[in-house]
């Protein structure tokens, strides 16, 4: 369930806990809240006016609209809930989907292979890069890919390198925000944490001063921190949008897209996930960053470097000499 959705339900229980039995003016409060449609009631409600603008044989299953999750997604774009329900941007963008191409059904199957899932498995998969596909277009977007920068308080975004030099800088280890990270000639000190909650929990406690991560996992966890907000991020975003099985499809999801676009719903479902985080361009780039270069090779290192090949040829024929001991042999692997 959405942090939102848990934030009205609990206002919701509360007002009943006190007011219960009570009404305000002409409203039973009561009667009112056993009255709420559950989300499901709602959608079903919605589709039942629904008029499907693909024909059946645009879609591998008539009447649903069959929606790939990438396996890579995750929180805020993807998630399971406790329920055991999938939640997360991506799930309420195909929900407004399918109701602007007015199909009354959706599913929704994992998958690895964009392109191959949409040949055989689904008739659109949500939560696209365009690094992802070859043969298929990308549409959208609804959201964005970056490295993100976040601090504490509040800050005019983007900040500049200079802020992050010397500052203390949480990353998860291992992770793609990590190398992203080395690429530039910043110096700062580094600390690793085994997942971005602890990264996120530091940066509160002022143990760290700024966490580099996704930029929208960030944004979904700074909604729960008190005083952590975005600064930045260290690349230009990539779309994150939707790939269709078939042209039919493909004009209809463009279409539908827009209409979700103009309409501000896009808008709802995003600040729903990442909170108060604005649409990411090229003017959300951190400024003053420097690649970093990789020093070219001299012509006493191409040397150095055919002599080793020449000493491990040497080895293979078993002429290389054994080190003198076993302390020789450590210092070695150490260096």
């Amino acid at each position: 369930m959405k942090r939102h959705q848990i934030c009205a339900i609990a206002a919701a229980v509360t007002a009943a806990a006190v007011l219960g039995g009570c009404s305000v003016g002409p409203v039973d409060l009561d009667d009112y809240l056993t009255s709420l449609p559950s989300v499901e009631e709602a959608r079903a409600q919605r589709r039942e006016s629904l008029s499907p603008v693909v024909s059946d044989s645009a879609l591998k299953k008539a009447g649903t609209l069959v929606v790939g999750i990438p396996l890579t997604q995750t929180v805020p774009f993807s998630a399971s809930s406790e329920q055991g329900e999938l939640v997360g941007l991506s799930v309420d963008t195909a929900h407004a989907l399918a109701d602007e191409l007015g199909i009354a059904s959706i599913s929704f199957v994992s998958v690895g292979d964009v392109e191959s899932a949409l040949e055989d498995q689904c008739d659109i998969v949500i939560g696209v890069e365009p690094d992802d596909v070859t043969t298929t277009t990308v549409l959208g977007p609804y959201a964005q890919s970056a490295t993100g920068v976040f601090t504490r308080g509040d800050v005019s975004v983007p900040i500049d390198a200079s802020d992050l030099s010397g500052a203390s800088v949480g990353v998860q280890e291992g992770s793609v925000s990590a190398v992203t990270l080395e690429g530039y000639e910043l110096e700062v000190d580094r600390a690793h944490f085994t997942s971005l909650n602890e990264a996120f929990d530091a940066l509160e406690e002022g143990a760290v001063e700024y966490v580099i991560c996704d930029a929208y996992a960030g944004a979904y966890l700074a909604a729960i921190y008190s005083d952590v907000s975005f600064a930045g991020t260290l690349d230009d975003p990539t779309l994150v949008g939707v790939s269709a099985a078939n042209a039919e499809l493909e004009d209809a999801v463009r279409t539908a897209l827009e209409t979700l676009q103009t309409g501000g719903l896009n808008i709802v479902a995003r600040a729903s996930w990442v909170g108060d985080l604005p649409d990411l361009s090229t003017d959300s780039r951190v400024t003053g960053l420097v690649e970093r270069v990789e020093e070219p090779e001299s012509a006493d290192d191409a040397q150095d470097g055919d002599e080793a090949v020449d000493e491990g040829d040497a080895a293979d024929e078993g002429e290389a000499q054994a080190p003198e001991d076993e302390g020789d042999a450590a210092e070695g692997e150490t260096l």
